[in-house]
């Protein structure tokens, strides 16, 4: 092998890298588009999988850190903490060419992990717990300027009857702490399966196009969760209702967090299952997509049950197979 051809998967790699970090950076600066920031990934992971080098996956890491430590060195650490974990374990798990499920769960799983490690690096920096900071910061928000005027809107609304009762902003404070105390747990892991499966997919997906080795991505009305998923989460939902009920101490959050992975995971079914639907009704795709959409907005509760529904009785798999007749 010449020297040309094994600077050319390095060379890519930083070149990969510098224009997606670049791209990563623009996007941060930009409502709504900042949260296709952990896309970053998948570019990298897409050229070590091509070279079968994960060594290049750390070349752009460095790439990339080098980058966002002009524009921002704080920045840079964060980003090389969330980053560091899924710019190895993507390409890895291409390699290991998994089923959907268990490929969206790994790369979860590192995303979670990567989350949490940001996390305890943000708290050293404030010198404090990150999430006592934020309920603190709440707290003086309500307490200063914006507590006087949440207090107008409040009397105003309940002028005109839309609140029954008074409440002041510090109370209001108090109620959006606990409330966010409860659902941060769930935020996070929700938030990690979003990005973390949506970088295996685009990924599997986009070296394919390039007719390269990837796992398969079946299309999406046939996406379903593996038998005895239903059956796993209603024993982890009894037993964590019990503990509550009970009141063993987090366990309300512990209910709380496994009913929202609950209720994300099996709307994503229902809609895979309505999207079969639509598809054997011969709905063109446009407004498939369309409905699709609306669905999720506004019916999510029927989504979930059509999600279990599924799961239970296997409607999907007896359409296309249907069980032989005892004679």
């Amino acid at each position: 092998m010449s020297l040309q051809d094994r600077g050319q998967p390095v060379l890519e790699a930083i070149l990969v890298s510098i224009i997606s970090t670049l791209a990563m950076a623009g996007m941060y600066m930009v409502p709504f588009l900042n949260s296709f920031v952990f896309l970053w990934p998948v570019p990298i992971a897409i050229v070590a999988v091509k070279y079968n080098n994960y060594w290049l996956s750390g070349i752009g890491l460095g790439v990339a850190a080098a980058v966002i430590s002009f524009l921002d060195p704080s920045l840079a650490i964060i980003a090389v903490l969330v980053f560091s974990i899924m710019v190895f374990i993507l390409p890895w798990s291409i390699k290991k060419k998994p089923g959907i499920f268990e490929g969206t769960a790994m790369c979860s799983a590192a995303m979670f992990i990567a989350l949490i490690v940001v996390l305890k690096v943000l708290s050293s920096m404030v010198g404090q717990d990150i999430f006592t900071y934020s309920w603190d910061a709440i707290r003086q928000f309500f307490d200063r300027g914006g507590g006087d005027n949440f207090n107008k809107v409040l009397e105003m609304y309940k002028k005109i009857g839309l609140i029954e009762h008074s409440i002041t902003g510090p109370q209001f404070a108090e109620l959006l702490i606990d409330k966010l105390k409860v659902m941060v747990p769930s935020i996070l892991i929700i938030f990690s399966m979003v990005a973390g499966g949506v970088d295996f997919l685009l990924a599997s997906v986009v070296l394919k196009k390039m007719q390269m080795d990837a796992p398969y991505i079946p299309p999406f009305v046939e996406w379903k969760l593996p038998g005895g998923t239903g059956k796993g989460f209603f024993t982890i939902i009894v037993v964590a209702f019990i503990g509550a009920l009970v009141g063993i101490k987090n366990f309300d959050i512990v209910l709380s967090t496994v009913l929202a992975i609950f209720s994300f995971i099996f709307s994503i079914q229902g809609l895979a299952f309505s999207s079969f639907l639509l598809k054997m009704g011969r709905i063109p795709t446009w407004i498939r997509v369309l409905l699709l959409f609306v669905f999720y907005l506004f019916f999510q509760g029927i989504l979930i049950f059509m999600g279990v529904f599924e799961q239970m009785f296997n409607i999907r798999d007896n359409y296309r197979n249907p069980p032989t007749p005892r004679i």
